[in-house]
């Protein structure tokens, strides 16, 4: 840094310092000789966007021609991560258009996609009826940055429109779960716990979240009540939860309309697939959850999404034995 701290030490030549992480920003630098303040070359105004990976080259001769200085490459671009989910009761299966290209296809009421990667930047996204071109019930223009977003086509198909969140997927301990209402027709909510317990996420009018809450792993009864009272609007049992795992818990269909107001939940990330029980780590536990789990569906038992908790599950989770990948 200019005036300030060394980044890259004791660098000679055809040597490289390796790469450091910094935040985004504009930095002035400088390269000094080295173990010295003697400045060789000034590098003010350099530029680094987050989520990229950049080298800055020193190049040309020292007090000769062509005379010493810097380039600068990117190494990796930024990389927005997407993904969709159909909340529009009345819509059929959609096509999803990225910039005019289709990128999801067949995508049906309460299903979501997997995040996909994409490059950062502008993207038209236009929302069609599967293997058709028109009508276009959703046109809306995105910039992306190089985070991970979530897209809900929400609303009746004559006032179809997106959410569009962004999503904050850093793990730790505890489950993080997050509410969106995509009830059309619901009126306000607060999800509770069931049978007059507290209130978790209060006043989640249609189209908005209710943001992220921390809970310890678990097997959750709650409940949708109308704002304010105790009006039970819609149960949602049995959700379970797990540590280093967040969740997206959705309101979706029509209050008193068909298809019916129901919840979808989505693991949003995760640290480890076979990390069954939630601690952070891929052990004894997990062999013993597993086991308990054999043969049914349980999503965090089944590793591998075949849809039966079976010795595929238990061969992969022995393998990672002592890791968590």
């Amino acid at each position: 840094m200019t005036g300030g701290p060394v980044l890259f030490p004791n660098v000679s030549f055809g040597e490289s310092g390796g790469y450091i992480e910094v935040p985004g920003g504009t930095y002035d630098l400088e390269a000094r000789v080295a173990n010295t303040d003697t400045v060789a070359l000034s590098l003010p105004g350099v530029v680094l966007s987050g989520g990229t990976g950049v080298s800055i080259w020193a190049s040309g001769f020292l007090n000769q021609e062509p005379a010493l200085g810097v380039a600068v490459s990117l190494d990796v671009a930024p990389k927005a991560k997407l993904r969709v989910i159909h909340a529009s009761p009345d819509a059929p299966a959609v096509d999803i258009k990225l910039n005019g290209t289709r990128a999801i296809t067949e995508l049906a009421f309460n299903d979501a996609t997997d995040y996909a990667m994409i490059d950062s930047g502008a993207y038209n996204v236009q929302v069609v009826p599967a293997g058709l071109d028109d009508p276009v019930v959703i046109d809306a223009d995105l910039e992306l940055m190089s985070k991970d977003y979530t897209v809900v086509a929400s609303n009746v198909l004559a006032s179809i429109a997106p959410i569009v969140l962004e999503d904050d997927n850093s793990l730790n301990t505890m489950a993080r779960i997050r509410f969106v209402h995509a009830s059309p027709n619901a009126p306000a909510v607060d999800i509770a716990l069931a049978n007059n317990g507290p209130v978790l996420f209060a006043d989640v009018e249609f189209g908005e979240n209710g943001g992220y809450i921390e809970v310890p792993g678990g097997i959750y009864d709650l409940e949708a009540r109308v704002a304010g009272t105790d009006t039970v609007a819609l149960p949602v049992p049995g959700l379970k939860v797990t540590g280093f795992r967040n969740f997206t818990v959705l309101a979706t269909g029509l209050l008193g309309g068909d298809p019916a107001l129901g919840v979808i939940a989505t693991l949003d990330s995760q640290k480890c697939v076979t990390d069954i029980v939630g601690d952070g780590m891929t052990g004894v536990n997990d062999i013993l959850a597993l086991l308990d789990s054999y043969g049914t569906n349980d999503q965090f038992a089944d590793i591998d999404n075949s849809g039966l908790v079976d010795v595929d599950d238990a061969m992969q989770l022995i393998m990672n034995y002592g890791r968590c990948d």
